[in-house]
């Protein structure tokens, strides 16, 4: 059977409209440098601005600072301009497992050009 908090996840992070696009080699290169800057560091957050068809991963750690701009190139993200700060060792586990993204409020949502499975990894939220 499926978990018993399944339903709740679900519908708190992963709506029916969410815009999923291909996971690219150039958007998982955007990840992989962020964990070079990150490697000795407890934190491991990006933070991450959406802006129609551009993403702009922004990284600060002790060695320095790495920012990169991904852009999507047959599709543009819905809703407004979006800033998230996520954890970027998980988020690049998830994306290795994966072949579409979709970026939530709350969550990142993976899963696989099929929709046969779906994965979730949490926005990093401060203070809570």
């Amino acid at each position: 059977g499926k978990p018993t908090d399944f339903e709740l996840v679900m519908s708190r992070y992963v709506q029916d409209k969410m815009f999923y696009f291909p996971i690219t080699e150039s958007f998982t290169a955007c990840l992989e440098r962020a964990m070079i800057i990150l490697a000795n560091e407890l934190d491991k957050r990006t933070d991450i601005e959406l802006n129609g068809t551009k993403i702009t991963f922004k990284t600060s750690a002790m060695i320095g600072d790495t920012k990169d701009i991904f852009v999507l190139r047959k599709a543009k993200l819905k809703g407004g301009p979006k800033n998230l700060r996520l954890n970027t060792d998980l988020v690049l586990r998830a994306v290795k497992n994966a072949e579409e993204i979709s970026f939530g409020d709350n969550a990142v949502a993976f899963r696989d050009s099929k929709k046969r499975f779906c994965h979730i990894v949490a926005n990093v939220v401060e203070g809570k």
